[in-house]
């Protein structure tokens, strides 16, 4: 799903998702499904799949601060 990847990026970058919010989603089924919405044009998609993008995706970002 590197769509998903593409648009967190910009997310992102432009300020209006952070690492926080992203870890919350990997805890907060609210906040899973608030950030899918965002996302996919069919909010019943199974939350769980932002979760398996959201997860590595945060690996990245942190790799990144870290700069690995």
């Amino acid at each position: 799903m590197i769509d998903m990847w593409n648009w967190l990026q910009d997310c992102c970058t432009d300020g209006y998702v952070t690492l926080a919010d992203l870890e919350k989603v990997m805890k907060d089924d609210r906040a899973a499904k608030e950030l899918w919405r965002d996302f996919s044009s069919d909010a019943n998609d199974f939350i769980f799949e932002v979760r398996d993008q959201v997860d590595p995706f945060i690996r990245y970002l942190k790799k990144k601060e870290k700069g690995e």
